[in-house]
């Protein structure tokens, strides 16, 4: 199933900056992990001429057993998203 990392249950809770995080370097602060990570624009170029389906294609694969998805979100200090971006893995 998917996983939500660090999502705030306030917006005023102050959100401990996972390892990954690197605003200065990274502009918006978002740094994969690994190569295993992705966005959702690293993903679609694989699935080809469906790519416009991608999250279609990902729940699919979840809701059929054979994937299941984590996926990782960025919160500032201050509990805000930043820029709303996250990074998937594949985890089957």
């Amino acid at each position: 199933m998917v996983t939500n990392y660090a999502q705030p249950t306030d917006a005023s809770e102050k959100i401990e900056l996972p390892e990954w995080w690197d605003d200065d370097l990274h502009g918006a602060g978002y740094r994969a992990l690994s190569d295993e990570w992705k966005t959702i624009s690293d993903i679609k170029p694989l699935i080809g001429k469906y790519r416009d389906q991608a999250f279609e294609i990902l729940r699919d694969l979840v809701e059929l057993g054979l994937a299941s998805v984590e996926v990782r979100r960025a919160y500032r200090a201050n509990g805000s998203l930043a820029g709303g971006k996250a990074y998937y893995r594949l985890t089957q």
